[in-house]
């Protein structure tokens, strides 16, 4: 996907955000697809759920409920049909699950553009959400000006049912996600780097299929450039007709930069969080390939080549697109049967370990919900082994419960795509998350992305990019680790 067309989910979790903001609270949020898709997955019925309008704030009741009942508001950026029929599923398992409860849930979700903004203008008016889905990048900020509070001794108080502290939890991304030891959101759809490919343009071209997983066949970032070559069609005078790989400035978003960088060898960010490190060697080298696949190689459309989409991914002139996993989810509904999709795993280069970015969004709580103990019992749901087996089954996040393993893609398993770079990428996740860093994105946004952007465009060579951008990274950074106590 091009930065020209619509933003998916997974940009604002935490990447490099190439979009203009302000303020320390930047805009991290989007649409939970990349398309507005038309149904459910296969296995799952849509069920028809009402949006408000995103411009609607919804108003403060005049007298509180005599029913008995609690109604709580649960809120995200999921509008699309699919999306809401994945997020309804939670909600009936939430009531199936606790059939005596007297919580009721209302859904108010708002689309992406107008998300961040309408969730802050509710809690400001004393009628926030009790329930909540953030980017990532915004959990600092909210918990720094008191908006959400920390859930351990929440978490403590359910006894045998804290599901926190089972031995099927995979503890290790729950405690990665803390800040100064204590959690205030829990992460939610996960998803990894990977490489979509379009294996019926491989089966024309005659070239070898790529791997499908990460072993001793996995692919280099030279064997994927030369199959692009194979698999790149131009007219005598040099205008597209078919690319061999999908590239834009930011490696089609997310945590794709880091795993690009650090798969070659390189490192993001300084033990301590405070310094910017893509301009050592070879950080320069790996966003240097990145533009050649543009403008030496010519395997990749240019910014001017792919308006409008042209080669994107889903319209089937695009045979590798570095992306991530969640998107097989999603084929089901806007790719279909146009053509034979699957993925491929991340590439290695040269004797370097190969590192996938890892990363999610979170499910929070309003700190001044009216009723705060009904609200965390529906937040360790939606986020816990039950809640999530939706997203799981589905493919659209990934299993942070190891009973759930067996149970990712489920439903789609008919379709006989390859999960496996989704699984054992586990095994090769990058267990830092610089979108933690409260600085990090609008570092991004204000500098790393518009330097990639001059790379991109060929207005200058990745080291002169990188190398000028740098002290003022890092003295945003350094902010940023202050705040977080690392130095």
């Amino acid at each position: 996907m091009k930065r020209s067309e619509q933003f998916t989910r997974r940009r604002f979790i935490g990447g490099v955000i190439l979009t203009t903001v302000t303020g320390v609270l930047t805009a991290s949020c989007a649409s939970s697809a990349p398309a507005t898709p038309s149904g459910a997955a296969a296995g799952n019925q849509a069920t028809s759920v009402t949006s408000p309008s995103p411009t609607s704030v919804p108003q403060a009741a005049a007298n509180p409920p005599t029913t008995g009942m609690v109604e709580l508001v649960e809120s995200s950026w999921a509008t699309d049909t699919y999306g809401m029929s994945r997020e309804q599923e939670r909600l009936d398992l939430f009531h199936k699950t606790y059939p005596n409860s007297k919580i009721t849930v209302k859904l108010r979700n708002v689309a992406s553009s107008g998300y961040r903004q309408q969730v802050l203008t509710q809690l400001a008016g004393g009628v926030g959400p009790d329930v909540f889905r953030l980017g990532w990048a915004d959990v600092f900020p909210f918990k720094e000006q008191g908006q959400i509070p920390a859930l351990d001794d929440k978490f403590k108080s359910l006894g045998k049912d804290d599901w926190l502290s089972n031995p099927d939890t995979k503890t290790d991304i729950f405690d990665g996600a803390r800040y100064a030891g204590k959690l205030y959101g829990l992460p939610m759809g996960g998803d990894m780097s990977n490489v979509e490919v379009n294996l019926t343009l491989f089966k024309e071209a005659g070239v070898k299929m790529p791997p499908t997983t990460y072993d001793e066949s996995n692919w280099s970032f030279d064997d994927m450039l030369e199959l692009a070559k194979s698999l790149t069609k131009r007219n005598p005078d040099g205008t597209p007709i078919q690319m061999g790989i999908g590239v834009d400035a930011g490696m089609n978003g997310s945590g794709n930069p880091v795993s690009l960088v650090e798969t070659w060898g390189g490192q993001t960010l300084s033990e301590d969080w405070s310094k910017f490190l893509w301009a050592q060697d070879p950080g320069p080298e790996a966003w240097q390939w990145n533009a050649d696949l543009v403008w030496k190689w010519k395997v990749a459309a240019s910014q001017a080549e792919a308006q409008g989409g042209a080669f994107s991914y889903n319209n089937g002139k695009l045979a590798i697109f570095p992306h991530y996993v969640s998107q097989l989810s999603y084929h089901t509904q806007d790719v279909k049967d146009k053509f034979d999709w699957d993925q491929a795993p991340w590439p290695k280069q040269g004797n370097n370990p190969v590192k996938v970015m890892f990363w999610y969004s979170a499910w929070v709580m309003n700190a001044k919900s009216k009723h705060p103990d009904e609200a965390f019992q529906l937040l360790q749901f939606l986020a816990g082994p039950i809640g999530t087996i939706p997203g799981v089954e589905l493919g659209w996040e990934l299993p942070l419960f190891k009973s759930l393993d067996s149970r990712y893609n489920s439903r789609i398993a008919a379709l006989n795509k390859n999960i496996k770079p989704a699984i054992d990428g586990f095994n090769h996740r990058i267990t830092r998350h610089y979108y933690h860093q409260p600085r990090w994105q609008e570092a991004s946004t204000k500098y790393i992305g518009p330097a990639l952007d001059d790379i991109f465009a060929r207005k200058k060579t990745a080291a002169e990019a990188l190398r000028e951008i740098t002290p003022k990274v890092n003295a945003l950074l350094e902010e940023g680790a202050k705040l977080m106590g690392t130095i």
